[in-house]
């Protein structure tokens, strides 16, 4: 009734699949795309090492300005060391009127009285 199926045995792995010149990237790529077995010892060493093989792309900024940058330091330093006039201002308020203290608020108790049940 069903149709015929061949079955797909899976090999073995060989452990000297991985090869030598690979780098980490490589190797990462190879295990997500079942090239060759996840072994964890060796996945978290070529995430540890993958940083240092294949830095992250930057972006630097080249200035090209008629001073150098040592000047501008030094004038920027001069500029943060000076200190900062602050005005201040007099303020208008108005004294707050209390009034008259009155007696306790009355507890809870009091303002709600139990109310008994009929049985």
């Amino acid at each position: 009734m069903f149709p015929k199926m061949d079955v797909i045995v899976e090999a073995e792995w060989e452990w000297d699949q991985v090869p030598d010149d690979i780098d980490a990237y490589g190797y990462l790529q190879g295990v997500y795309q079942g090239r060759w077995p996840y072994e964890p010892h060796r996945v978290r060493a070529a995430r540890e090492c993958l940083p240092f093989e294949r830095p992250k792309l930057a972006v630097t900024a080249i200035i090209d300005h008629p001073e150098d940058f040592a000047t501008r330091l030094d004038r920027a330093i001069q500029r943060s060391r000076q200190p900062r006039a602050i005005e201040a201002q007099p303020v208008d308020v108005e004294p707050i009127k209390l009034g008259p203290v009155g007696p306790r608020p009355t507890p809870m108790s009091a303002r709600f009285p139990t109310i008994r049940r009929r049985v």
